[in-house]
Parts: structure tokens; C-alpha cells; sequence
């Protein structure tokens, strides 16, 4: 192992992997050393993507830009794009679908840890109740949140792009 870039590493990313050691150890102590296992991989990619990332650094410093500046870039062409399709589209797809969706699955898989399967589905239309109830109340709560970032990141794109005729 390279311990030059390591030491590059743990100068770059100490404090998030300081908390996600914390938060895996605590993780595990719950729930099983899976979790543990999952946040060390996570961070191993992390750390196998990190010359890539030094590059990318290294190039917008060469340009004049920070990663902040780069992250701006970014979510300004991709908010102009999500503006496009509308707020309907991304409070209701991108959150009440998509989002309520992986929720509602949780939702279920908690409701069988706690209640058991024989339980929660004694009866065939149980399983619907169930399934139905933990999608519509997700989606419920996914679409109102989605509707407050919409609000946020209307914000934050006006503030990013109320000088840009200046630059021009």
C-alpha cells in the first residue's frame, strides 16, 4: 500500500471517515457487523476513487474554479433542466414515485421485523392494506418533502444565477 497517498487520504477525508467509523460501529451494534462491513466498503471506494478526484481538483484549480464552483455549475444546468419538466413532475415522479417507493419498502420490511409475516399477513387482503397503505403514506410525505426542496433549490438557483448577465 502506497502510504504517501494514504497519508494524502487521511489529510483529504479524516473527519468523514472519523464519522462514518462512528456511525458504522454504532450501526453494528444494533443491527450486525453488515453494516460495518458496508460502511468499510464504501469508504475503500472512496479511497480507490481518490486520484481521480485529486485530478478533478487539480484541474479546476488550473481553471480557476473551486469544487464549490464546479458543484454550482453543475446543479444550476441540471435545475434549468428539472424547471423544464416542471414541479408537478418533481414532486410527484421524483419524489411521490420514486422516493415513496424505496421508503414504502422499508416501511414493509420494518413492519415485518416488528410484527412478524404471519402475522402482518394472516389474511390475503392484508397484504395489500399493508403494502398499499406504506406506499400511499410514503408518497404522501416524499411528495411534501420534495415540494420544500423545490422551494429550496428554486432559492438557491436564483441566488447562483442573479448576476449571470453581468458575466455575459
Amino acid at each position: 500500500m502506497n502510504t504517501e497517498r494514504l497519508a494524502k487520504y487521511w489529510s483529504y477525508a479524516h473527519k468523514t471517515l472519523l464519522i462514518s467509523i462512528i456511525v458504522a460501529s454504532a450501526f453494528s451494534y444494533f443491527f450486525g457487523a453488515g453494516v460495518f462491513v458496508y460502511f468499510l466498503l464504501l469508504n475503500l471506494r472512496d479511497y480507490y476513487h481518490f486520484d481521480a478526484r485529486l485530478f478533478e481538483i487539480n484541474r479546476l484549480k488550473s481553471r480557476g474554479l473551486t469544487e464549490e464552483d464546479a458543484e454550482n455549475i453543475r446543479f444550476v444546468k441540471k435545475w434549468e433542466q428539472t424547471r423544464i419538466e416542471g414541479k408537478i413532475s418533481y414532486c410527484l415522479f421524483d419524489g411521490g414515485v420514486i422516493q415513496g417507493g424505496i421508503i414504502a419498502v422499508f416501511l414493509c420490511l420494518m413492519a415485518i421485523g416488528i410484527y412478524g409475516v404471519q402475522k402482518l399477513f394472516a389474511q390475503p387482503s392484508y397484504m395489500f392494506i399493508v403494502t398499499g397503505g406504506a406506499y400511499l403514506f410514503s408518497g404522501l410525505i416524499a411528495s411534501l418533502f420534495y415540494r420544500y426542496l423545490w422551494k429550496q433549490n428554486e432559492k438557491r438557483f436564483r441566488r447562483l444565477t442573479q448576476f449571470e448577465h453581468l458575466i455575459s
